[in-house]
């Protein structure tokens, strides 16, 4: 058994990164997100049963995404057909982009296009956008079958549309506000109400949600310069609540706020820079703000200030520091905070072995620490504190994979692809852990995904594709990409590599938010 290379670093911060990561990311929501309730993924799971179609559309956005559940494309893809069969718009077409872009199974451009037509028909308004997208790749046809396709199906509409955030309970709650009250109040012109009313009506807290009313209330704020509001506002636009979503828009509205010296906005921005959320990941703007944050004796920011210091993320690590930072917020009730620090005599004691740390790295596992998870499963590959174990080493990165972890995502999404050490082979679930992955940055993933259209594997092989992918891997310093791109090149024509180098620079310019959803492949 070896200690490895994997225990040379500052044990003192090496046992705190996988925790403090893990608690950190959750330091920056957006303090004027809907309320938890209404995404309650219990509550989801038995109204999706039920056959509610908001319920099953934002059951399947929660797979794909991996929010609070493990990814699962196929249980997603699944779902969504289920609502879009029932009408609801909103799924109509996201089932036509999971067929265009082979989420959850193989590429079917017929159907894609097929639902797309009929989400068109119903009135979505993203779908006559994407259906000219379609077509630029599609044969006359092609076109013909899924116009007949669409046309067979019988005419389907929800009683009511579909809601543009997540889904509410089937009966509102009992108003916790007093509206009337509000409303006169907002019509006297008090700026902090008119936020407030603004802020409850357009995320639906507490109150039956009115996006339209409740944007009028947030721009009359913030035209007297109400910071609460204009903050607000701004996650309307990031999430399309009552506006066209519009992700620019809403991080200046936020930046504006932030520069104002407003510290719950400088916590959001330092959580999605520190994330790579709306925004490309930047530790050093991240830092900046949660700096701000911190400084003015916010206790999300005291903790998100933390997560950099313990990880060495923007900042070199000083555990000291970082642990100064989380007792100032565990000392003004920050439970994350008070909870990392609970671990502390833990590692402390761990530290005197290799094997008391590797114990260490799985009771952060068990609490499910991801990085921790995906940790253990590399001491459990080099035999560094524990006997090697290829079964505990696979089943630590699918956990790990299951909870987002990039890394996890890339390995194992591999280990699906190519049947790998025992993990049943599970193509499509593995292609959309490697596309997760790949979007959020993971060089191996984007090579990987090259591969797979460079050889046709499952899919059909893909000349233009392998070069988008490879294009982008190339460009993140993969040398191994760059001979595999050759390669490609000996067979490509003029065009095909013209388009490839076109849709990879576009792909590059969003931020990987957005490059994770159906709508942002390449």
């Amino acid at each position: 058994m070896t200690t490895g290379p994997v225990f040379r670093a500052s044990l003192r911060a090496r046992w705190l990164r996988a925790l403090a990561l893990a608690l950190a990311l959750a330091a920056a929501q957006m303090p004027f997100a809907p309320e938890a309730a209404a995404n309650d993924l219990e509550s989801l799971r038995q109204r999706a049963q039920q056959g509610e179609a908001d319920a099953q559309y934002f059951l399947a956005d929660k797979l794909h995404r991996g929010d609070g559940v493990a990814r699962d494309d196929v249980a997603a893809r699944a779902l969504v057909l289920q609502a879009a069969k029932q009408g609801h718009l909103e799924a109509q077409r996201s089932l036509g982009l999971y067929y265009w872009r082979s989420y959850g199974g193989p590429q079917d451009k017929v159907e894609a296009l097929k639902w797309i037509l009929i989400a068109e028909r119903g009135g979505n308004k993203d779908a006559p956008n994407v259906r000219a997208n379609m077509l630029k790749s599609m044969s006359p046809e092609q076109v013909k079958e899924a116009q007949s396709r669409a046309d067979a199906e019988p005419p389907r509409q929800l009683a009511r549309a579909a809601p543009a955030g997540p889904p509410r309970p089937a009966t509102p709650p009992a108003p916790s506000i007093d509206l009337a009250k509000m409303r006169a109040a907002a019509e006297r012109g008090d700026p902090l109400v008119q936020a407030a009313l603004g802020g409850a009506l357009v995320f639906g807290r507490g109150v039956a949600p009115d996006e339209a009313e409740g944007i009028k209330w947030l721009r009359a704020a913030v035209a007297q310069g109400d910071l609460t509001g204009l903050t607000v506002l701004g996650a309307a636009y990031l999430e399309g609540k009552g506006v066209q979503r519009d992700r620019a828009e809403g991080i200046a509205f936020i930046t504006r706020a932030a520069e104002r010296g407003f510290a719950p906005a400088q916590v959001a921005l330092a959580g999605y820079y520190f994330r790579g959320e709306w925004v490309d990941r930047d530790d050093k703007v991240a830092l900046h703000w949660a700096r701000k944050a911190a400084e003015q004796g916010n206790k999300e920011g005291q903790r998100a200030l933390a997560a950099h210091y313990l990880t060495g993320r923007g900042v070199p690590e000083d555990p000291a520091q970082g642990e100064a930072w989380l007792r100032k917020a565990a000392a003004q009730g920050d439970e994350p905070s008070a909870e990392l620090l609970r671990m502390l005599p833990s590692r402390d004691a761990a530290a005197k072995s290799p094997e008391g740390q590797a114990e260490f790295v799985r009771k952060v596992a068990e609490a499910g620490g991801a990085a921790a998870q995906y940790h253990l499963s590399r001491l459990y590959a080099e035999g560094a504190g524990v006997p090697k174990d290829k079964k505990l080493e696979v089943e630590w990165e699918r956990k790990a994979a299951e909870q987002d972890h990039v890394e996890a995502l890339g390995s194992y999404g591999w280990r699906l692809v190519v049947t790998h050490d025992g993990v049943k082979a599970d193509f499509w679930k593995g292609y959309s852990y490697l596309y997760r992955a790949g979007a959020l940055g993971h060089v191996q993933s984007q090579r990987a995904l090259g591969q797979i259209f460079q050889k046709g594997m499952v899919v059909k092989k893909d000349v233009v594709m392998s070069l988008i992918w490879f294009d982008v891997a190339v460009t993140a310093g993969d040398a191994s990409a760059k001979k595999l791109r050759e390669e490609v090149l000996k067979e490509a024509t003029a065009a095909q590599v013209a388009e490839a180098n076109r849709r990879a620079a576009a792909w590059m310019k969003r931020p990987p938010i957005e490059r994770t959803t159906p709508e942002g492949a390449p």
